[in-house]
Parts: structure tokens; C-alpha cells; sequence
């Protein structure tokens, strides 16, 4: 795909870039400490940066060498950079030519999709919970997370059984109200 874009093929340069999106995402999702503020954020900036960086270099990839120590390389170098300036340890990527490689067999294509979608997802719902007040956060942890039954909740957490209900059932229609409206209110 790549050698048909520097071609002239537009389409088969975009799927590649697209391609290759999605696995640097993926490698870099497990890299990036999850424990770093903004670490959604941080891993779109810097899955941008690394296609940014293909594209400034791409003249320097020789077709007569495999692509991917190529594309391994430019993506390392942009994380090493990165977390220099986080000041965090830049441990080497673990990434295998089969990350690339297997991308070609659709089941290992689905698999990188559902990962993505499991991610989005899991920062959607941790986004959406810090819209709870903690005491909220912590009943929909333990009464929908944790599966407790609500009584086991209600003493947990000193509070009658009634209230619980009440709290947990408050707590979800806030959680569906920002699902539906983006937290926005209108």
C-alpha cells in the first residue's frame, strides 16, 4: 500500500496510513502509563505525530528493505522523544513485526478493531463515571462494577437499602443522560 501511494495511488496511501493508525494506537495504548493525566489524549497526539513523521520521511524508505523496521523506528523515535519531554521512562516498545504482519489476515484485523472499540469504550464509561460525585462513583462501582447485591452496598457504606436505590438509581440516569447528551444539558 505504501509503495502504491509514493505511486500516485491517494487511496492505497490513506489505507495505509489508516493501517497503520490503528496498530501504532494499539502498541502505543500498552506503552503509555495509563496513570499519566490526559493519556487519551496524549496517545492521539502522538499516534498523529508518528503518521506525521511517515509521511515527512518517507522519502528516506529504500523498497529494496522491508517496510516495518522502517516504520518501527520512526514510531520508537517518537516515543522516546515524547516521554522525554513527560519526563517518563521510555521503555523500548515490545512491538513484533507480526503486529504489522498478521494485520493482512482479517481475523487478525477484527481482533485490532475490537481492541479499539474495547479501549474507546473503556475511556468512554471512565470519562462518563468522573461526571458522578465519588460517593455516586463508588455505589456504581460496587452495585453495577462489582455486581454486590444492594444490601451488601447499603451496609458497605452505612446507608439504609432504600437509599441506595435511590442513590444508584439517580447515579445511572445521570450516566444516561451524559451518555445521551455528551454531559451537555440544553
Amino acid at each position: 500500500m505504501f509503495l502504491a501511494g509514493e505511486g500516485g495511488d491517494p487511496r492505497a496511501y490513506a489505507d495505509f496510513l489508516e493501517l497503520t493508525a490503528k496498530i501504532v494506537r494499539s502498541n502505543l495504548r500498552k506503552t503509555i502509563p495509563a496513570s499519566r493525566s490526559h493519556s487519551r489524549d496524549l496517545l492521539e497526539d502522538l499516534v498523529q505525530d508518528v503518521l506525521l513523521s511517515i509521511h515527512q520521511k518517507r522519502h528516506t524508505y529504500r523498497p529494496e528493505y522491508p517496510i516495518l523496521p522502517w516504520l518501527f523506528a520512526i514510531a520508537r523515535h517518537r516515543w522516546i522523544d515524547v516521554a522525554r519531554m513527560l519526563s517518563v521512562r521510555p521503555d523500548l516498545l515490545n512491538w513484533e513485526e507480526s503486529d504489522f504482519s498478521t494485520v493482512a489476515d482479517p481475523e487478525a484485523a477484527e481482533r485490532i478493531e475490537r481492541e479499539e472499540s474495547e479501549a474507546d469504550a473503556k475511556d468512554r464509561v471512565s470519562e462518563m463515571l468522573e461526571t458522578l460525585s465519588p460517593r455516586q462513583r463508588e455505589l456504581i462501582r460496587m452495585a453495577k462494577l462489582e455486581e454486590l447485591p444492594l444490601a451488601e452496598v447499603a451496609v458497605r457504606l452505612g446507608m439504609s437499602l432504600s437509599a441506595v436505590k435511590v442513590a444508584v438509581h439517580r447515579a445511572m440516569h445521570k450516566l444516561t443522560e451524559t451518555a445521551t447528551t455528551g454531559g451537555n444539558r440544553e
